[in-house]
């Protein structure tokens, strides 16, 4: 999901060969990249809405101004990384953000409704549009810290019952190889929010068991 690092590097994935091509072709143009994402089926998610730092002026002022105008309950607000799809577009006036909106591959109406009213927010906020319906909810919480909890190796993940608010050392899972070794509880690393977890059993090394926010 990042540009190539240099002018001469070629892109190394179907992923990289198409931003390269959208990159050239559409957002030299384009004022915001709004990528709308659900979880998949094996994917547990709280709805949020994420955005980034750059150190691009025009780009972190849409970013702030998203954090209000959106009513989304949790925003990550998070810096940039360096060659990041963010940084990238940034440096070309372009501001990127995430939307976060259903679970278990599901479309339902809530979470399409959830994905426009935030498609609003950036047209609104754009100048693109003026009569959109605004959000009626206050500002949410901003996360600006965000912690990944790993698979320690490919086996069999059991996660715990409910992701919500977290606390340092929580239970999050076990898991085991598949011969049944290996035992290991996996625990919550940090205090946060529970933004996306996996549900299903199989895992392999280096999988996102749960992320979690805070701010």
């Amino acid at each position: 999901h990042v540009f190539p690092r240099t002018q001469n590097e070629k892109p190394r994935s179907p992923t990289e060969h198409l931003m390269q091509w959208l990159n050239t072709s559409y957002v030299s143009t384009a004022d915001a990249w709004p990528d709308m994402h659900a979880g998949a089926i094996t994917e547990g998610l709280r709805p949020f809405l994420w955005l980034y730092r750059t150190g691009v002026h025009e780009t972190d002022m849409v970013a702030q101004k998203m954090c209000t105008a959106s009513g989304a309950e949790r925003i990550v607000l998070e810096r940039a990384q360096p060659f990041s799809k963010a940084a990238r577009l940034a440096h070309q006036k372009c501001t990127y953000a995430i939307a976060e909106s259903g679970q278990r591959g599901s479309r339902d109406r809530a979470d399409i409704d959830r994905h426009l009213a935030w498609a609003n927010a950036m047209m609104r906020v754009l100048g693109m549009i003026e009569d959109a319906p605004k959000p009626t909810a206050a500002p949410g919480t901003i996360l600006t810290s965000l912690t990944f909890e790993y698979a320690p190796f490919d086996g069999i993940w059991r996660p715990a019952n409910a992701f919500e608010h977290v606390t340092k050392g929580d239970i999050l899972g076990t898991c085991c190889r598949m011969d049944g070794t290996g035992d290991q509880t996996i625990r919550a690393s940090n205090n946060g929010e529970a933004l996306w977890w996996k549900e299903t059993m199989a895992m392999r090394k280096g999988d996102i068991l749960c992320t979690t926010g805070r701010p």
